[in-house]
């Protein structure tokens, strides 16, 4: 069964701060998101990949894509207010042969490819898997500033993506509810239509950056990230000094895939030889090389002097 994923980044980023999204800050020499992108091209469970993203941003998440050169993004399209409007626009991208659609964060660069697969074949023999880890603390439900109960901690799970779901049964969750209902993961929209996801146990490390602190411990432990996280191979001697987080330059890798844009305000630069633009300059007559060319006006004047002669 064909499996999609969907990842979204179009959010604001308030908590995180700065000028740049946070999918689009540097962890290394790449971008956040195109180290998360990176782990679902080489997931052999995801055939196809939807990115959804700020509306000023698809441009330059198009750019990434092409830089990257990341074979299974197929569409990159806008978000909404909330999360879960953006999961639902990019459901509505999903092609109908599609069975299984894996809803991911884009700023969770640390999935595994091998978490991804799991999360995928599990699927298939369940209605939904989700990804989550034991939660180490005590968790206490409160009204206010008051605590109303507290929960058994063997109980509780931190919940994580990717989450997987069957398409339809997603999609029509979506539609029934996402007007109605504010969501902060998809497993509560499925939850709705009575279906109990699966919650597979995942790794502490599969962080969501949120905070600046995230940041720095993402930075810290940026060597999980696997080899691909420096973009070049490990050598002896003097260290490389890393680009700040600042410069977007990015080697090209092969020929560039078109990618499809949804309602793109900008019009992309096209390429190849500059239309020539007449000015004024251009009404001056070029210097021409070689012999030049005689006129039809130097030989009237003598042919008319030479038979006047004649005639006397």
């Amino acid at each position: 069964m064909k499996a999609y994923a969907i990842i979204v980044a179009a959010g604001k980023g308030e908590r995180f701060g700065g000028k740049t999204p946070k999918p689009f800050v540097f962890l290394g020499d790449k971008p956040i998101i195109a180290h998360t992108i990176e782990k679902f091209e080489k997931a052999k469970s995801i055939k196809g990949i939807i990115l959804v993203v700020r509306n000023h941003w698809k441009e330059r998440t198009r750019k990434i894509v092409e830089e990257y050169d990341f074979k299974k993004v197929v569409r990159i399209t806008g978000g909404g207010d909330r999360r879960q409007d953006s999961v639902l626009k990019g459901l509505k991208r999903i092609p109908e042969d599609v069975g299984i659609v894996a809803i991911h964060d884009g700023v969770r660069p640390f999935i595994s490819t091998d978490m991804i697969n799991k999360t995928v074949l599990l699927c298939q023999r369940l209605d939904a898997v989700v990804v989550g880890v034991p939660s180490k603390d005590t968790v206490k439900i409160t009204e206010g500033n008051f605590v109303i109960n507290t929960p058994d901690r063997k109980n509780t799970f931190l919940a994580q993506t990717p989450q997987v779901f069957y398409y339809n049964q997603l999609f029509q969750a979506y539609k029934q509810y996402n007007n109605n209902h504010d969501f902060t993961d998809d497993s509560q929209v499925i939850e709705k239509m009575g279906i109990r996801p699966f919650l597979l146990t995942g790794s502490y490390d599969n962080i969501k950056i949120t905070t600046r602190e995230d940041f720095e411990f993402a930075k810290s432990n940026i060597l999980k990230l696997g080899s691909s996280a420096t973009g070049v191979k490990k050598k002896r001697g003097r260290k490389k000094k890393q680009k700040p987080e600042a410069v977007v330059e990015i080697k090209k890798r092969g020929r560039p895939k078109k990618v499809t844009l949804d309602e793109t305000p900008d019009k992309p630069k096209k390429r190849g030889r500059p239309k020539k633009i007449t000015t004024a300059t251009d009404s001056e007559k070029p210097r021409k090389r070689g012999r030049p060319k005689k006129t039809t006006t130097d030989k009237k004047p003598a042919a008319r002097k030479r038979s006047s002669k004649n005639k006397k």
